[in-house]
């Protein structure tokens, strides 16, 4: 008997092998350490202080291109990034959220130095970033929260997170195919 490959048994027959990856300590079906770039997919707000973020794997061209600027010029060759219905889409859950921001990436300006303790793929848990400063002194978080909250910073080519939870995220990778109806941004590496 013939067995086909679709897309979506492709996703899950590429992702078999555990490997520990992070110091957030979570598990992965497959090292997201390797993916190149994320692109933004979807946002959801769960009442009353969840919220889930997918992203999906950007995949680079083997073959470079040539840019066009206008009729005379042009940049390049570059390698072309591309959301393909191979991409891995990994949903990122955030619970008890006191605050989270979304900004287009190319508005997107945090402090070029992010602190961080942690690092699992797009997530950074940061030790300072100017949207903490921001919330404790435009809140009453600092005053009256009890417990402990963390700062985490999430970068894709299309969007940046900034997110403040007093847990860390739950990350699982996703047994689907990306969307490949989102028109996203066009996205290129030099090597």
């Amino acid at each position: 008997m013939a067995h086909h490959l679709t897309a979506k048994s492709a996703v899950s027959l590429r992702y078999t092998l555990l490997l520990a990856a992070s110091e957030l300590g979570v598990r992965y079906p497959m090292n997201i350490e390797s993916v190149s770039t994320w692109f933004f997919e979807s946002l959801t707000q769960k009442y009353p202080d969840e919220i889930s973020v997918i992203l999906v794997e950007g995949i680079k061209s083997d073959s470079a291109e040539m840019i066009e600027i206008d009729e005379e010029n042009s940049l390049g060759p570059y390698y072309p990034v591309k959301v393909l219905n191979t991409s891995i889409c990994l949903e990122i859950t955030f619970c008890d959220v006191l605050s989270y921001q979304v900004v287009n990436e190319s508005y997107s300006a945090p402090q070029t130095d992010i602190e961080s303790t942690g690092l699992a793929g797009p997530i950074r848990k940061c030790t300072k970033l100017e949207y903490l400063q921001y919330l404790e002194s435009d809140s009453l978080i600092s005053q009256t929260r009890e417990g402990d909250y963390f700062a985490y910073y999430i970068w894709t080519e299309d969007q940046a997170f900034f997110v403040i939870a007093s847990k860390d995220p739950r990350i699982e990778l996703l047994d689907k195919c990306p969307d490949l109806t989102i028109e996203r941004s066009a996205t290129y590496f030099a090597t």
